[in-house]
Parts: C-alpha cells; sequence; structure tokens
C-alpha cells in the first residue's frame, strides 16, 4: 500500500518493506520531453499523468522524474 504525503507529491511506501526499491523495476521520465498535453510545444507533467496507467502497465514500480526548471534565458523552446 501506498500513500501521497500530502503538500509534497512523494509517495511513501505503507508496506512495512522499506527496501522494496531494491529489487523494483523503475522508470525515469525527463518532464520537458515527455508529452506535450496543452500543445505549447514543450512536455508537461500533465503529460506524465496521463501516461501514469500505461506506464503501470509496464511493469514500473517506481516513477523517477528528473529536476526542471523554467529557464530565465530564451531558448528554442520558450
Amino acid at each position: 500500500m501506498v500513500q501521497t504525503q500530502q503538500g509534497t507529491g512523494v509517495i511513501i511506501s505503507t508496506s512495512g518493506n522499506a527496501e522494496w526499491w531494491g529489487g523494483a523495476v523503475h522508470y525515469q521520465v525527463y518532464p520537458c520531453s515527455f508529452l506535450d498535453v496543452d500543445g505549447d510545444g514543450t512536455a508537461d507533467l500533465a503529460g506524465i499523468m496521463e501516461k501514469l496507467d500505461y506506464i503501470r502497465t509496464l511493469g514500473v514500480d517506481g516513477l523517477c522524474i528528473c529536476p526542471f526548471f523554467k529557464c530565465r534565458e530564451k531558448t528554442s523552446q520558450t
């Protein structure tokens, strides 16, 4: 069983097995290139959320979302 720590987005295992991740399948996502839901040309968190059921069907136990930051400089994506 898992629960989300309120206000943080952190998921905590409540199964009593603190080392569940040792034998788990992990999937790493870079949010800015995963899936663009709002059509602005840059992928977004909504894209990750939209595909969570699909990712689960792959047998994924843990999702690692790479950090991302809004760039103050003009880039090809802004």
